[in-house]
Protein backbone atom coordinates (compact mmCIF):
# COMPACT_ATOMS: atom_id res chain seq x y z
CA UNK A 1 0.00 0.00 0.00
CA UNK A 2 3.09 2.57 0.89
CA UNK A 3 4.46 1.74 -2.49
CA UNK A 4 1.11 2.44 -4.96
CA UNK A 5 0.64 5.88 -3.02
CA UNK A 6 4.04 6.76 -3.57
CA UNK A 7 3.83 5.98 -7.16
CA UNK A 8 0.36 8.00 -7.60
CA UNK A 9 2.14 11.25 -5.62
CA UNK A 10 4.87 10.87 -8.30
CA UNK A 11 2.90 10.49 -11.74
CA UNK A 12 0.59 13.98 -10.35
CA UNK A 13 3.10 16.50 -11.37
CA UNK A 14 3.68 14.75 -14.18
CA UNK A 15 -0.56 15.00 -15.43
CA UNK A 16 -0.10 18.60 -14.10
CA UNK A 17 3.03 19.68 -16.77
CA UNK A 18 1.09 18.12 -19.85
CA UNK A 19 -2.25 20.08 -18.95
CA UNK A 20 -0.39 23.37 -18.95
CA UNK A 21 1.49 22.56 -22.02
CA UNK A 22 -1.55 21.39 -23.80
CA UNK A 23 -3.77 25.32 -22.41
CA UNK A 24 -0.40 27.12 -23.56
CA UNK A 25 -1.20 25.14 -27.29
CA UNK A 26 -4.64 26.49 -27.58
CA UNK A 27 -4.22 30.23 -26.08
CA UNK A 28 -1.53 30.22 -28.95
CA UNK A 29 -3.55 28.47 -31.67
CA UNK A 30 -6.79 31.34 -30.86
CA UNK A 31 -4.00 34.36 -31.21
CA UNK A 32 -2.82 32.66 -33.88
CA UNK A 33 -6.11 32.32 -35.59
CA UNK A 34 -7.17 36.00 -34.50
CA UNK A 35 -4.61 37.71 -36.22
CA UNK A 36 -5.23 35.61 -39.43
CA UNK A 37 -8.70 37.46 -39.35
CA UNK A 38 -7.27 40.90 -38.74
CA UNK A 39 -4.77 40.52 -41.48
CA UNK A 40 -7.24 38.97 -44.03
CA UNK A 41 -10.19 42.27 -43.17
CA UNK A 42 -7.18 44.32 -43.06
CA UNK A 43 -6.01 43.15 -46.91
CA UNK A 44 -9.84 43.85 -47.32
CA UNK A 45 -10.32 47.57 -45.99
CA UNK A 46 -7.02 48.29 -48.33
CA UNK A 47 -8.47 46.85 -51.58
CA UNK A 48 -11.74 48.69 -50.91
CA UNK A 49 -9.99 51.99 -50.20
CA UNK A 50 -7.75 51.46 -52.92
CA UNK A 51 -10.78 50.77 -55.41
CA UNK A 52 -12.68 53.90 -53.57
CA UNK A 53 -9.70 56.04 -54.46
CA UNK A 54 -9.07 54.67 -58.65
CA UNK A 55 -12.87 55.42 -59.42
CA UNK A 56 -14.55 58.97 -58.09
CA UNK A 57 -18.71 59.40 -58.47
CA UNK A 58 -20.33 62.36 -58.23
CA UNK A 59 -23.91 63.13 -58.30
CA UNK A 60 -26.32 66.31 -57.11
CA UNK A 61 -29.49 67.12 -58.14
CA UNK A 62 -29.19 70.01 -61.01
CA UNK A 63 -32.60 72.27 -59.38
CA UNK A 64 -32.85 72.70 -55.40
CA UNK A 65 -36.51 72.49 -55.74
CA UNK A 66 -39.35 70.16 -57.24
CA UNK A 67 -42.90 69.90 -58.38
CA UNK A 68 -45.12 66.82 -57.78
CA UNK A 69 -45.62 65.02 -61.30
CA UNK A 70 -43.02 67.87 -62.97
CA UNK A 71 -39.50 65.96 -64.42
CA UNK A 72 -36.12 67.42 -63.11
CA UNK A 73 -32.94 66.48 -63.64
CA UNK A 74 -30.25 64.31 -61.67
CA UNK A 75 -26.94 64.70 -62.67
CA UNK A 76 -24.29 61.29 -62.17
CA UNK A 77 -20.73 61.50 -63.30
CA UNK A 78 -17.91 58.91 -62.95
CA UNK A 79 -14.12 59.50 -63.29
CA UNK A 80 -11.66 56.04 -63.17
CA UNK A 81 -8.83 54.82 -64.85
CA UNK A 82 -9.41 54.02 -68.79
CA UNK A 83 -8.60 50.47 -68.15
CA UNK A 84 -11.30 49.39 -65.93
CA UNK A 85 -14.96 49.12 -67.06
CA UNK A 86 -18.12 50.63 -65.16
CA UNK A 87 -21.62 50.37 -65.57
CA UNK A 88 -23.93 53.00 -64.72
CA UNK A 89 -27.90 52.36 -63.27
CA UNK A 90 -30.30 51.82 -65.67
CA UNK A 91 -34.05 51.55 -65.80
CA UNK A 92 -34.12 48.40 -63.58
CA UNK A 93 -32.59 50.20 -60.80
CA UNK A 94 -34.80 51.30 -57.95
CA UNK A 95 -34.36 54.54 -58.03
CA UNK A 96 -36.81 55.09 -54.76
CA UNK A 97 -38.36 57.46 -53.93
CA UNK A 98 -38.35 58.83 -57.15
CA UNK A 99 -39.49 57.71 -60.88
CA UNK A 100 -37.33 57.55 -63.87
CA UNK A 101 -38.74 59.66 -67.12
CA UNK A 102 -35.95 59.42 -68.86
CA UNK A 103 -31.78 59.87 -69.19
CA UNK A 104 -29.14 61.22 -71.54
CA UNK A 105 -25.70 59.81 -71.66
CA UNK A 106 -23.18 61.55 -72.83
CA UNK A 107 -19.93 60.14 -74.94
CA UNK A 108 -16.85 58.92 -72.84
CA UNK A 109 -13.72 61.06 -72.48
CA UNK A 110 -10.18 59.75 -72.28
CA UNK A 111 -7.36 62.01 -71.06
CA UNK A 112 -3.77 60.99 -69.90
CA UNK A 113 -5.28 57.06 -69.03
CA UNK A 114 -8.72 58.55 -66.94
CA UNK A 115 -11.56 58.41 -68.56
CA UNK A 116 -14.81 60.18 -67.78
CA UNK A 117 -18.34 59.41 -68.12
CA UNK A 118 -21.45 61.18 -67.23
CA UNK A 119 -24.89 60.65 -67.29
CA UNK A 120 -28.46 63.13 -66.70
CA UNK A 121 -31.24 61.21 -65.31
CA UNK A 122 -35.25 63.03 -65.56
CA UNK A 123 -37.13 61.98 -62.74
CA UNK A 124 -40.99 62.15 -61.45
CA UNK A 125 -41.70 62.40 -57.46
CA UNK A 126 -44.80 61.78 -56.54
CA UNK A 127 -44.17 61.51 -52.83
CA UNK A 128 -44.75 65.39 -50.25
CA UNK A 129 -42.24 64.95 -47.91
CA UNK A 130 -40.64 68.46 -47.98
CA UNK A 131 -37.07 67.32 -48.03
CA UNK A 132 -36.09 64.12 -50.56
CA UNK A 133 -32.78 62.67 -50.78
CA UNK A 134 -31.03 60.74 -53.50
CA UNK A 135 -27.72 58.74 -53.98
CA UNK A 136 -26.82 56.44 -56.85
CA UNK A 137 -23.52 53.57 -57.36
CA UNK A 138 -21.68 53.11 -60.44
CA UNK A 139 -20.97 49.24 -60.62
CA UNK A 140 -17.47 48.34 -61.37
CA UNK A 141 -16.82 45.07 -63.24
CA UNK A 142 -14.78 42.55 -61.55
CA UNK A 143 -13.55 39.17 -63.00
CA UNK A 144 -16.24 37.41 -61.45
CA UNK A 145 -18.19 40.19 -59.87
CA UNK A 146 -19.32 43.81 -59.79
CA UNK A 147 -18.25 46.61 -56.68
CA UNK A 148 -20.31 49.11 -56.28
CA UNK A 149 -19.24 52.91 -55.57
CA UNK A 150 -21.94 55.05 -54.53
CA UNK A 151 -22.34 58.68 -54.73
CA UNK A 152 -23.14 61.24 -51.43
CA UNK A 153 -26.43 61.40 -50.85
CA UNK A 154 -27.40 64.78 -52.24
CA UNK A 155 -31.37 66.48 -51.29
CA UNK A 156 -33.64 68.51 -52.71
CA UNK A 157 -36.66 70.40 -51.41
CA UNK A 158 -41.00 70.06 -52.73
CA UNK A 159 -42.65 73.10 -53.57
CA UNK A 160 -45.86 72.96 -51.47
CA UNK A 161 -49.03 74.24 -53.81
CA UNK A 162 -51.58 73.47 -50.90
CA UNK A 163 -50.81 75.23 -48.14
CA UNK A 164 -53.79 74.46 -46.25
CA UNK A 165 -54.85 71.00 -44.72
CA UNK A 166 -57.61 69.45 -46.37
CA UNK A 167 -58.28 66.44 -44.23
CA UNK A 168 -59.98 68.77 -41.02
CA UNK A 169 -61.97 71.14 -44.05
CA UNK A 170 -65.14 69.62 -45.66
CA UNK A 171 -65.69 69.39 -49.31
CA UNK A 172 -68.51 72.22 -49.04
CA UNK A 173 -65.72 74.70 -47.64
CA UNK A 174 -63.00 74.15 -49.29
CA UNK A 175 -61.63 77.28 -50.87
CA UNK A 176 -61.67 75.66 -54.76
CA UNK A 177 -61.14 78.54 -57.48
CA UNK A 178 -63.91 78.65 -60.27
CA UNK A 179 -62.51 78.52 -63.69
CA UNK A 180 -65.69 78.96 -66.08
CA UNK A 181 -63.38 79.13 -69.38
CA UNK A 182 -63.89 77.04 -72.08
CA UNK A 183 -60.77 74.04 -71.73
CA UNK A 184 -59.78 72.51 -75.09
CA UNK A 185 -59.90 69.32 -75.47
CA UNK A 186 -58.59 66.68 -77.54
CA UNK A 187 -60.83 65.21 -79.90
CA UNK A 188 -60.84 60.99 -79.70
CA UNK A 189 -62.38 59.72 -82.78
CA UNK A 190 -63.85 56.07 -81.18
CA UNK A 191 -62.08 53.80 -83.89
CA UNK A 192 -63.89 50.79 -82.82
CA UNK A 193 -67.66 52.03 -82.95
CA UNK A 194 -66.66 54.03 -86.55
CA UNK A 195 -65.33 50.40 -87.96
CA UNK A 196 -68.73 48.75 -86.58
CA UNK A 197 -71.36 51.35 -88.14
CA UNK A 198 -69.01 51.10 -91.24
CA UNK A 199 -69.21 47.68 -91.39
CA UNK A 200 -72.73 47.86 -90.50
CA UNK A 201 -73.58 50.17 -93.88
CA UNK A 202 -71.51 48.73 -96.05
CA UNK A 203 -73.20 45.61 -95.63
CA UNK A 204 -76.63 46.72 -95.96
CA UNK A 205 -75.70 49.26 -98.70
CA UNK A 206 -74.52 45.71 -100.77
CA UNK A 207 -77.58 43.51 -99.59
CA UNK A 208 -79.81 46.93 -100.64
CA UNK A 209 -78.06 46.66 -104.31
CA UNK A 210 -78.39 42.91 -104.85
CA UNK A 211 -81.84 43.63 -103.93
CA UNK A 212 -82.90 46.73 -105.47
CA UNK A 213 -79.58 47.40 -107.74
CA UNK A 214 -82.06 47.06 -110.85
CA UNK A 215 -84.69 49.24 -109.91
CA UNK A 216 -82.27 51.87 -108.64
CA UNK A 217 -80.24 51.72 -112.44
CA UNK A 218 -83.63 51.89 -113.97
CA UNK A 219 -84.14 54.96 -111.83
CA UNK A 220 -81.33 56.75 -112.75
CA UNK A 221 -81.44 55.84 -116.18
CA UNK A 222 -85.24 56.61 -116.90
CA UNK A 223 -84.70 60.06 -114.95
CA UNK A 224 -81.44 61.00 -117.04
CA UNK A 225 -83.55 60.39 -120.12
CA UNK A 226 -86.50 62.46 -119.41
CA UNK A 227 -83.95 65.47 -118.14
CA UNK A 228 -82.69 64.77 -121.78
CA UNK A 229 -85.54 65.16 -123.44
CA UNK A 230 -87.12 68.23 -121.91
CA UNK A 231 -84.01 69.86 -122.35
CA UNK A 232 -84.31 68.75 -126.06
CA UNK A 233 -87.78 69.74 -126.05
CA UNK A 234 -87.04 73.24 -125.16
CA UNK A 235 -84.39 73.86 -127.22
CA UNK A 236 -85.97 72.45 -130.55
CA UNK A 237 -89.28 74.93 -129.91
CA UNK A 238 -87.27 77.73 -129.07
CA UNK A 239 -85.18 77.42 -132.51
CA UNK A 240 -88.34 76.32 -134.40
CA UNK A 241 -90.08 79.48 -133.12
CA UNK A 242 -87.18 81.76 -133.93
CA UNK A 243 -87.30 79.85 -137.25
CA UNK A 244 -90.73 80.59 -137.78
CA UNK A 245 -90.60 84.37 -136.93
CA UNK A 246 -87.41 84.98 -139.03
CA UNK A 247 -86.14 82.75 -141.19
CA UNK A 248 -82.65 81.72 -142.68
CA UNK A 249 -80.80 78.86 -143.19
CA UNK A 250 -78.50 79.07 -140.63
CA UNK A 251 -81.66 78.58 -138.40
CA UNK A 252 -83.19 75.63 -140.41
CA UNK A 253 -79.53 74.02 -140.10
CA UNK A 254 -79.70 74.73 -136.16
CA UNK A 255 -82.85 73.31 -135.91
CA UNK A 256 -81.98 70.39 -137.93
CA UNK A 257 -78.61 69.59 -135.89
CA UNK A 258 -80.60 69.80 -132.46
CA UNK A 259 -82.57 67.27 -134.31
CA UNK A 260 -79.68 65.27 -134.87
CA UNK A 261 -77.59 65.63 -131.84
CA UNK A 262 -80.56 64.43 -129.33
CA UNK A 263 -81.07 61.24 -131.46
CA UNK A 264 -77.27 60.71 -132.12
CA UNK A 265 -77.02 60.81 -127.84
CA UNK A 266 -80.36 58.73 -127.69
CA UNK A 267 -79.66 55.96 -130.05
CA UNK A 268 -75.91 55.92 -129.79
CA UNK A 269 -75.63 56.42 -134.07
CA UNK A 270 -73.45 58.96 -135.56
CA UNK A 271 -76.38 61.50 -136.93
CA UNK A 272 -74.85 64.47 -137.11
CA UNK A 273 -72.26 62.98 -139.50
CA UNK A 274 -74.89 60.96 -141.72
CA UNK A 275 -76.82 62.20 -144.89
CA UNK A 276 -80.42 62.24 -145.14
CA UNK A 277 -80.40 58.86 -147.10
CA UNK A 278 -78.07 56.92 -144.59
CA UNK A 279 -80.39 58.74 -141.53
CA UNK A 280 -83.80 56.75 -144.03
CA UNK A 281 -81.20 53.81 -143.91
CA UNK A 282 -80.17 53.57 -140.43
CA UNK A 283 -83.68 54.47 -138.86
CA UNK A 284 -85.96 51.83 -141.15
CA UNK A 285 -88.45 54.52 -140.96
CA UNK A 286 -89.94 55.20 -144.67
CA UNK A 287 -92.39 58.14 -143.27
CA UNK A 288 -88.84 60.23 -142.75
CA UNK A 289 -87.97 60.48 -146.20
CA UNK A 290 -90.90 62.82 -146.93
CA UNK A 291 -89.69 65.72 -144.10
CA UNK A 292 -86.15 64.82 -144.70
CA UNK A 293 -86.52 65.46 -148.46
CA UNK A 294 -88.55 69.17 -147.21
CA UNK A 295 -86.51 69.64 -144.86
CA UNK A 296 -83.34 69.39 -147.86
CA UNK A 297 -84.85 71.73 -150.42
CA UNK A 298 -85.47 74.45 -147.69
CA UNK A 299 -81.69 74.81 -146.68
CA UNK A 300 -80.19 74.50 -150.41
CA UNK A 301 -83.65 76.51 -151.96
CA UNK A 302 -83.67 79.29 -149.35
CA UNK A 303 -86.79 80.31 -149.44
CA UNK A 304 -89.21 80.55 -146.86
CA UNK A 305 -91.63 77.84 -147.08
CA UNK A 306 -95.80 77.89 -146.40
CA UNK A 307 -95.45 75.60 -143.45
CA UNK A 308 -93.10 74.08 -141.28
CA UNK A 309 -94.76 71.09 -141.16
CA UNK A 310 -91.99 69.14 -142.30
CA UNK A 311 -89.89 70.00 -138.44
CA UNK A 312 -93.08 68.99 -136.71
CA UNK A 313 -92.65 65.19 -138.19
CA UNK A 314 -88.90 65.30 -137.42
CA UNK A 315 -90.24 65.79 -133.81
CA UNK A 316 -92.49 63.47 -133.57
CA UNK A 317 -90.69 60.59 -134.64
CA UNK A 318 -87.84 62.08 -132.18
CA UNK A 319 -90.41 61.83 -129.72
CA UNK A 320 -91.46 57.93 -130.45
CA UNK A 321 -87.99 57.26 -130.19
CA UNK A 322 -87.68 58.57 -126.93
CA UNK A 323 -91.06 56.66 -125.50
CA UNK A 324 -89.45 53.66 -126.97
CA UNK A 325 -86.15 53.87 -125.28
CA UNK A 326 -88.78 54.27 -121.96
CA UNK A 327 -90.06 51.23 -122.86
CA UNK A 328 -87.01 49.11 -123.70
CA UNK A 329 -85.84 49.89 -119.91
CA UNK A 330 -89.10 48.39 -118.63
CA UNK A 331 -90.95 51.09 -117.84
CA UNK A 332 -94.43 52.09 -119.49
CA UNK A 333 -94.98 55.71 -119.55
CA UNK A 334 -98.24 55.23 -121.67
CA UNK A 335 -98.72 54.80 -125.32
CA UNK A 336 -97.27 57.46 -127.35
CA UNK A 337 -99.92 58.54 -129.30
CA UNK A 338 -101.53 59.47 -126.02
CA UNK A 339 -98.65 62.05 -125.55
CA UNK A 340 -97.53 63.37 -128.61
CA UNK A 341 -99.05 65.83 -131.11
CA UNK A 342 -99.07 64.52 -134.69
CA UNK A 343 -98.41 66.47 -137.30
CA UNK A 344 -100.53 66.65 -139.42
CA UNK A 345 -103.17 66.98 -136.54
CA UNK A 346 -105.37 70.13 -136.75
CA UNK A 347 -103.10 71.67 -132.99
CA UNK A 348 -99.97 70.61 -134.89
CA UNK A 349 -99.51 74.44 -135.99
CA UNK A 350 -101.24 76.39 -132.91
CA UNK A 351 -100.06 74.13 -130.13
CA UNK A 352 -96.69 73.36 -131.52
CA UNK A 353 -94.69 74.32 -128.17
CA UNK A 354 -96.19 71.98 -125.30
CA UNK A 355 -94.61 69.30 -124.88
CA UNK A 356 -95.28 65.57 -123.97
CA UNK A 357 -94.08 65.71 -120.47
CA UNK A 358 -96.55 69.20 -120.50
CA UNK A 359 -99.56 67.34 -121.43
CA UNK A 360 -99.19 64.35 -118.56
Amino acid sequence: MVEIVRQDSETLPQKHKVTKVHNSLVQLSAFVFSWQKIIVAAFVLVALSSQGQEVKVRGRFLTDSIKIGQPFPYALAAEYPSEKNILFPDSMFAFTPFELAGKRFFPTQTVDGISRDSVIYYFNSFEIDSVQSLRLPVFVLQAQDCTSVWTEADQVWLKHLVTISTDSIEAANLPLKINAFYEPVAWLFNYPMASIVGGIAIVVLVVAWLVFGKRIRKYFKVRSMRRSFEKYLQSFNDSLDSLKNSYSISSAEKTLSIWKKYLENLEDKPFTKYTSKEILKSSGHDSLAGPLSTVDRLLYAGVRPSSFEAFYELKSYSEDCFYKKLEEVDLTPGPPSDRVIRAGSPKAEGSHSSTPLETK
